[in-house]
Order: C-alpha cells, then sequence, then structure tokens
C-alpha cells in the first residue's frame, strides 16, 4: 500500500470539494476489495491487505469505508468468478441507480 503524493491528494480534494457544492457529499465514500491469488508470491493475507486498506481511509479523514469484500484463492485475470467482487460492482450499480443517489467515483 502506498501513501498519495500530494497532487493526488490534492485531486481528491478538489474532487470532494465540487461534490460537497453541488451534492452535500463530506465524505468519498469507498469499499475495500481483498483478494489471495492462488500464485500470490508476496503471500499477503487478505486480513492484512484489509488491515492496510483500513489504515489508509484512517488516515485520509476524507474517505468513508462503506464495505469489505474479500475472496480467497481467487485468480485476478478473470472476473467472472469473483462473486465478491461482482457484488461489490454490483452494490455499486444499483447505488448509481437510485434517484437519491449521492455515490461518486
Amino acid at each position: 500500500m502506498r501513501t498519495l503524493n500530494e497532487e493526488e491528494i490534492k485531486t481528491l480534494k478538489d474532487k470532494l470539494e465540487k461534490l460537497t457544492k453541488k451534492q452535500g457529499i463530506k465524505r468519498l465514500r469507498a469499499a475495500i476489495y481483498a483478494r489471495k491469488s492462488t500464485a500470490d508470491e508476496k503471500e499477503t493475507s487478505i486480513p492484512t491487505q484489509i488491515s492496510l486498506c483500513k489504515q489508509f481511509i484512517k488516515d485520509y479523514g476524507f474517505i468513508e469505508h462503506k464495505a469489505t469484500f474479500s475472496e480467497d484463492d481467487r485468480s485476478g485475470m478473470f472476473v467472472d468468478n469473483r462473486e465478491q467482487f461482482l457484488t461489490m460492482l454490483n452494490m455499486v450499480e444499483k447505488r448509481r441507480n437510485r434517484r437519491d443517489c449521492r455515490f461518486a467515483f
């Protein structure tokens, strides 16, 4: 997990400021997706990935953690066998289609 540079933080904060003015959004909503591949050489555990993501969210107070999805023993090459990933995308799509939706990417 890398730290955002100053330009990336400024870009996100600028987008958030526009959303706040336009739609009243105070923080960017985010989901965590952690996956462990069958061929993961780094052997970074799913709990470690989730912990790093939660720390990242905590470090940048303008991000709000909404959900966590994880899958073990899944290849990243194809999406069709990644149920949790597809569930996450469906959740985003449902929020996007709601009339009162204030979910932004």
